[in-house]
């Protein structure tokens, strides 16, 4: 007969509650707020031991998650966020039966649930590392439709960068789609030294607004842009944020 520890089923649950609810934020781009994906969390490992103890039926599980979901995400598109975590759970428990059968773990197929024979400590460390992996896929995946080649062409200069597309940067100049870019990406247009100067010596000034936060940048219009080879009719506005990866973020570019 198998023992089953209380503190032990609740600090399992208890972290792969969490890997569940970051992964399924991050793969979405919800805003995350750490105290309540840890309150989520703590109630379904609870819950865990809980149905554990006490032999609740199973099919509760989902007016729990339910509610999980609404203690770290709150009611909007709560429907949708349940099941979007329902199928990223899933998705992990797959990648962690394929990956432990690949090593020749034995699995099984009994009253709808996939059962795999393999070591804890094992299953455990493949289901856990199964969240990054996911993450790293689709970072992968989508790595190569987000990235553009920008260059710009001023004064018989040219500047040219990596820069992130987003669709969903709505900032406009003069009827222009507008590109944000790193400084550095550009001071040698204008040779500047600080990014201070720019806002001497370029024309004009474009606001804008982030949540939490707002300001203005410098913005200018190249005598030519190009994004992936292609000519368009872009603005250009200069930050002094670094952007991971890439030189800046181009935004609504057809």
């Amino acid at each position: 007969m198998m023992t089953v520890y209380a503190d032990e089923l609740f600090a399992v649950n208890f972290a792969s509650n969490i890997l569940l609810f970051y992964a399924y934020a991050l793969l979405h781009g919800i805003k995350r707020k750490r105290i309540r994906i840890i309150s989520a969390a703590a109630a379904g490992a609870v819950y865990a031991v809980l149905e554990a103890v006490l032999l609740i039926p199973m099919f509760l599980r989902a007016a729990v998650l339910a509610m999980m979901t609404v203690a770290a995400f709150g009611r909007t598109k709560a429907a949708l966020n349940t099941l979007g975590i329902m199928f990223t759970a899933v998705c992990a428990e797959g990648v962690t039966a394929a990956a432990l059968a690949f090593t020749g773990a034995d699995a099984r197929l009994a009253s709808g649930c996939v059962t795999v024979f393999a070591p804890e400590t094992a299953a455990a460390a493949v289901y856990f590392a199964a969240y990054p992996a996911m993450l790293l896929y689709k970072r992968l995946f989508r790595r190569g439709g987000r990235y553009k080649s920008v260059a710009f062409y001023m004064d018989g200069m040219r500047v040219s960068f990596k820069a992130l597309y987003d669709s969903g940067n709505l900032l406009k100049y003069k009827g222009m789609p507008v590109i944000v870019a790193n400084w550095e990406e550009v001071r040698e247009l204008f040779g500047c030294t600080e990014y201070s100067e720019l806002f001497e010596c370029l024309p004009d000034m474009l606001s804008y607004g982030t949540i939490g936060k707002g300001g203005v940048m410098p913005v200018f219009v190249p005598d030519k842009c190009t994004v992936d080879g292609t000519e368009c009719a872009a603005a250009a506005a200069v930050t002094e944020r670094s952007f991971k990866g890439c030189g800046g973020i181009a935004g609504d570019i057809d």
